[in-house]
């Protein structure tokens, strides 16, 4: 299995990565006051295609895979890129599969856009709802991945903080009578979990950069903290990390792409092996910055944070319910 980009695909990740750092560097995450462009970087996410990149172009898509799709995620990861570009990809595909090709095309070219409805706990049908002020459907994920149109809800969504500080939330009620669009089969499910875990690993990626760039400059005791053995190692162990998350990654988006039977056990672990990565990433690079690392002017506690909001989309880890089906 070969798990290096083409020559193709190098290009689309180059062009991606060209535009996030043109209007959304990292750096623009840092400080009290940190400035986000989510709307500048959602206009050009529609401007080059990204809403969708895998959605064939018989329903108004680029044509290329998942493959794609999780090259796009990892780079959207290392800049905490909004979510709703996920969430709005994979509407795109759900709206396609229950034969809206209008719909499927105004999402293809973001002009509407979905937002993630992580499920609480209390009476059912609780959600929160990601990016609520930018979305007028919202993507609930479970066996069968299902869109909400916002509109249709009663109450209207009420505002709420989110943990993420470079998302809007909302709380809303998603009764029986709300109008919804679910996709056919759990394969969406599966391709979702691999985006997520590419998300994460950019996350990582990330992490570890910073890491390494601080442990070459902070100098103690005349010498930069890298050179000691212990921020060495810990380096290391997270560099080491994110590779074998990535590795796995690529396997799971290229067994995904093939529609092998084992494409389930491969998200899982794609899954499991990612949010590990980035929970010890984000963890070093925190211990490695020391007390600066969990102050508000630096921006690792945003990488933190994104993070955190990941784990809890529903389309987590289930890697021992897979290997005991």
């Amino acid at each position: 299995m070969n798990l290096l980009p083409s020559e193709e695909q190098s290009l689309v990740i180059e062009a991606i990565s060209n535009t996030i750092e043109r209007i959304a560097p990292f750096q623009r995450l840092f400080g009290t006051k940190p400035v986000f462009e989510s709307a500048r970087l959602s206009l050009a996410a529609a401007e080059g295609g990204w809403y969708g990149l895998s959605l064939s172009e018989e329903a108004g898509g680029v044509g290329y895979s998942i493959i794609e799709d999780v090259l796009l995620a990892r780079e959207l990861g290392r800049a905490v890129a909004p979510l709703s570009i996920h969430a709005t990809a994979i509407a795109a595909h759900i709206a396609s599969q229950a034969n809206d090709a209008a719909l499927a095309a105004r999402f293809a070219k973001g002009d509407v856009k979905a937002g993630f409805a992580i499920a609480l706990g209390g009476a059912a049908g609780r959600h929160l709802l990601l990016d609520h002020d930018k979305v007028a459907y919202g993507l609930l994920l479970g066996e069968r991945s299902t869109l909400v149109e916002i509109a249709s809800l009663s109450p209207s969504p009420a505002p709420v903080t989110c943990l993420d500080p470079t998302a809007t939330a909302a709380e809303i009620f998603v009764s029986d009578q709300a109008k919804k669009i679910c996709a056919h089969d759990g394969t969406l499910l599966l391709e979702t979990r691999v985006l997520i875990a590419a998300h994460m690993i950019g996350i990582a990626e990330r992490a570890r950069d910073l890491a390494v760039e601080h442990a070459g400059s902070r100098v103690q005791f005349g010498r930069p903290i890298g050179s000691f053995q212990a921020i060495k190692h810990r380096c290391a162990d997270i560099a080491t990390r994110c590779e074998l998350a990535w590795a796995q990654i690529c396997a799971s988006a290229v067994v995904l792409n093939e529609g092998r039977a084992d494409a389930a056990l491969h998200a899982a672990a794609a899954y499991t092996v990612a949010e590990d990565a980035t929970t010890e990433a984000i963890r070093g690079a925190v211990q490695i910055h020391g007390g600066m690392g969990v102050t508000a002017e630096h921006a690792l506690h945003v990488l933190m944070k994104r993070h955190h909001v990941l784990t809890q989309l529903g389309a987590g880890r289930d890697l021992e319910a897979v290997l005991l089906s």
